[in-house]
């Protein structure tokens, strides 16, 4: 196994990653990391066991860092985009996202997400009410 390791991270110099996005917990980290790598793009991550080692230094050590080659960094950056992770400078959000994002900003556990993930967490919550309904008018 670590003849393995050795190889694996002898692929790319530290000086060829990109370091896409932090955060200051692996949650958010695989979250992203899984729909890049679904895209075929291979994610390298720094400084984890640093933080991890010592909890609630994210800020001191920069975050949990997120890293991509070089020749993959503008793939990911657009993918991310896809999914609502970075927002172009001249770019409105709409008055449907307005109001999204005011609802749920009161909401502690959705305010750092993406406004696609608030969606999907509300549609989710309007589904499961509506099954409770269901199987208690059932009984």
């Amino acid at each position: 196994m670590a003849s393995y390791m050795l190889r694996f991270v002898s692929c790319c110099s530290m000086a060829d990653l990109v370091t896409i996005m932090t955060f200051e917990d692996m949650s958010d980290l695989h979250t992203v990391r899984r729909i890049l790598e679904d895209e075929h793009i291979t994610c390298y991550v720094r400084d984890q066991y640093t933080i991890e080692a010592k909890p609630g230094s994210a800020g001191t050590y920069g975050g949990i860092k997120l890293q991509t080659s070089e020749d993959d960094a503008q793939k990911a950056f657009q993918i991310l985009r896809g999914f609502g992770y970075f927002q172009e400078e001249n770019e409105t959000p709409s008055p449907f996202d307005e109001s999204l994002d005011r609802i749920t900003g009161r909401l502690p556990f959705l305010q750092k997400y993406p406004l696609q993930v608030k969606l999907l967490a509300i549609i989710f919550f309007i589904i499961a009410v509506a099954c409770i309904i269901v199987v208690y008018r059932n009984l």
